[in-house]
């Protein structure tokens, strides 16, 4: 103890003793992002991180623990969650570390391994499939598929876009909004990785949003 205290690594035993969900309340609280992000991290701390974690002292979890943990979650559920559960999971034992309360993350142990998963290859649709998923849409929808289409926008990008966005002289289109679920709210934030972006605008796209204002007049005075 005394050549711990001598180097600086001296962890207060009681302190190690504190609850996992100590940690977790202050970890959460503490995280500076989007509201939709932090929404998201509660809710993946509430579902697969507590029920593993919450009661266990922060010295007490190995390195064993959490591999087990993530082998379970890769039998239920896709990278997505697991990986963001990971996130959770590692910040908080991160924090432990910070507060002084353990010495070494578990979750960085070389025995701790996410698992691979190979994405499935990405098959473009042929032009007759897309044209037959726009006009299987109502008309006055009609313009969200097209201009997925032709555009590649995030769904949340295409619910956000307003007809001020779109440069018919310079064809493109800017990207500078989405609409995220909020709880049970729907907010605008800032597209993903929170950057703007400028997107090529096809002509035949172009003159379908023309034809669409046209027919739709109210549409451009209740975009956003």
């Amino acid at each position: 103890m005394e050549a711990d205290v001598s180097r600086g690594d001296y962890i207060d035993p009681k302190a190690g003793k504190a609850l996992f969900a100590d940690f977790a309340a202050r970890w959460l609280e503490s995280r500076i992002v989007d509201p939709s992000t932090k929404v998201r991290y509660e809710y993946i701390y509430r579902l697969h991180v507590a029920p593993a974690f919450d009661r266990r002292q922060v010295k007490s979890i190995l390195p064993s623990h959490i591999q087990a943990w993530i082998s379970d979650l890769n039998e239920r559920y896709g990278p997505s969650t697991i990986k963001t559960s990971f996130l959770v999971l590692q910040g908080v034992l991160e924090l432990a570390i910070a507060d002084e309360a353990i010495k070494k993350n578990p979750a960085r142990s070389p025995v701790v391994q996410m698992p691979k998963h190979n994405g499935e290859e990405l098959i473009a649709w042929a032009d007759e499939r897309v044209h037959a998923v726009i006009h299987a849409h109502p008309d006055f929808f009609r313009l969200i598929p097209a201009i997925a289409a032709s555009c590649g926008l995030r769904q949340g990008e295409l619910f956000g876009l307003a007809l001020e966005d779109v440069d018919f002289d310079e064809e493109l289109v800017r990207v500078r909004r989405q609409i995220k679920k909020l709880g049970a709210d729907h907010v605008y934030a800032l597209p993903k990785n929170d950057r703007e972006r400028v997107v090529p605008l096809p002509q035949w796209a172009a003159e379908a949003i023309r034809r669409h204002v046209k027919v739709h007049p109210l549409l451009a005075c209740s975009l956003p």
